[in-house]
């Protein structure tokens, strides 16, 4: 994945993200002082928009164990935090039921900075798009 401003382009036939900078967060569900994010996430080729803090938050875990990159996942648990105020309880795994078309990994996207990883997760106009261009 990449930043791009403009015409956008995706070499993957299933999926890209906008990251928004609206600066207007939304809200996670939490259980008590835990935000808890269940697996069985299947970023595909199904026609699909997510929108919500949960779905950016798997895509975020996700990334993070493709790249098998610990510093990663502290990134994510720490902008969860820093926002909410709550712990992070994230289910999503490769190894079981959850996965990104053509793993869709670059770290050059939405953790080149903590700013950057928390419009993504938080910021209201952020986005996943799922799709298939073999239709």
């Amino acid at each position: 994945m990449k930043i791009r401003n403009g015409f956008v382009s995706n070499s993957s036939s299933s999926s890209f993200i906008v990251i928004g900078r609206s600066g207007v967060f939304g809200k996670a569900f939490a259980i008590d002082d835990t935000i808890v994010v269940d697996d069985d996430y299947e970023f595909g080729w199904d026609f699909i928009t997510y929108n919500d803090v949960e779905d950016r938050i798997a895509w975020a875990w996700l990334q993070a164990q493709y790249a098998d990159k610990p510093k990663l996942f502290e990134m994510i648990e720490q902008a969860v935090f820093e926002v909410t105020g709550k712990k992070l309880d994230c289910r999503a795994d490769i190894n079981r039921e959850s996965y990104i078309d053509h793993q869709s990994v670059d770290e050059g996207d939405i953790f080149t900075s903590m700013d950057n990883l928390k419009s993504f997760i938080f910021d209201k106009e952020s986005y996943i798009r799922t799709g298939n261009d073999n239709v």
